[in-house]
């Protein structure tokens, strides 16, 4: 009984620490991890106190008046959203069956899976539903 107990507490560690680790992930390759492991060229949470310290100490005033947050303006519809690309992957796609690809994106546990259809030659996407089994995106050509 009581080794059945600490199992299932292993078991409950090892999924939390899995899920740390992909929420950790997620937002390192966002760029919002503000601890170790972050995005080249950021700083950690100590140089962030050690300037924060400074900044204190130069400064002769007892109290600081805080500057008033700026609120951003509502996007106008006339205007196009910015979106920026961080990253691009190239990669060569292996003709496969939609089953064959609909096994590999259940076990590399991603939500879809990009592949070239052997029988069609053509490029097409298998994707996880969000209530149960998979879906296929086939491309049409306009005529």
């Amino acid at each position: 009984m009581l080794t059945c107990r600490y199992a299932s507490i292993d078991l409950v560690c090892d999924r939390l620490t899995r899920k740390l680790r992909k929420v950790k992930d997620k937002a390192i390759a966002k760029g919002k991890w503000q601890g170790r492991g972050g995005p080249k060229g950021s700083t950690s949470i100590k140089q962030q106190e050690a300037t924060m310290e400074t900044i204190e100490e130069d400064s002769d005033a007892e109290f600081a008046e805080e500057p008033e947050p700026q609120t951003p303006e509502p996007a106008s519809h006339d205007s196009p959203a910015i979106y920026e690309v961080m990253r691009t992957k190239n990669f060569f796609l292996k003709p496969t069956t939609v089953e064959a690809a609909v096994e590999q994106c259940d076990q590399l546990g991603h939500d879809f899976y990009v592949f070239r259809e052997s029988s069609s030659d053509q490029v097409q996407v298998v994707y996880k539903r969000r209530t149960t089994g998979y879906g296929v995106i086939v491309p049409v050509n306009e005529e």
